[in-house]
């Protein structure tokens, strides 16, 4: 017939003199076996289950991850490439260029060279730091044009009277096109300037014989 397995469960009943009772509880062996087998059965694919969700969240973010990667150095050389198209431009052209900062209000200046104003490749505190070179009657237009940058602008344009390091005065035309970080935010910002003295000044002296 087999082995048994069996349970037995005493009851206490109020009547002492009784006689004492059991519960008994037989199952078969094999019963027990199977459903001992049958939890660690359960228990070892669970562990699986869990184990092979997790290689596979792991892998995905190894394929994203690299896919991320190779799509940063595409757009890393893409912009390489554009940036070195724009400056053989700006070479070719009378123009020069700096890169604005917004958080430390800093230029930099690609040429080694310092700029017929005198300034060097990186300067700080802009544009408060260049007011001084400016006449009093184009610092509000400067400051205006660099707070449209910060604030998030996509282009800017101003016409600002400055004087170089001789102490010669010029009329000069600058362009910013603001960089937007990936939450919107302006973070740098492009500007291009050059010399229009000559064409200011016949503006100038043509405003002058129309009053």
């Amino acid at each position: 017939r087999g082995e048994r397995f069996a349970v037995y469960t005493p009851l206490d009943l109020l009547d002492s003199k009784q006689k004492r009772w059991y519960i008994v509880n037989v199952v078969p062996t094999e019963v027990i076996t199977q459903s001992t087998t049958q939890m660690v059965g359960n228990s070892l694919m669970t562990n699986l289950l869990v184990l092979g969700a997790t290689i596979f969240s792991i892998l995905i973010i190894i394929i994203l991850e690299r896919r991320n990667n190779a799509q940063r150095e595409r757009e890393m050389e893409k912009l390489s490439i554009s940036e070195q198209m724009y400056r053989v431009a700006m070479a070719q052209s009378n123009k020069e260029i700096f890169r604005y900062d917004i958080a430390t209000k800093t230029s930099y200046r690609e040429s080694s060279d310092s700029d017929c104003f005198g300034l060097p490749k990186v300067t700080h505190n802009i544009p408060e730091s260049i007011l001084e070179l400016q006449s009093e009657a184009s610092r509000a237009d400067s400051l205006a044009f660099f707070e449209k940058i910060r604030s998030g602008k996509p282009t800017a344009s101003v016409v600002t009277h400055m004087k170089d390091g001789d102490g010669n005065w010029h009329w000069i035309h600058a362009d910013a096109t603001t960089i937007f970080d990936n939450n919107g935010k302006p973070v740098q910002a492009v500007v291009t300037y050059y010399d229009v003295t000559e064409q200011r000044e016949k503006e100038i002296i043509t405003e002058k014989w129309k009053n």
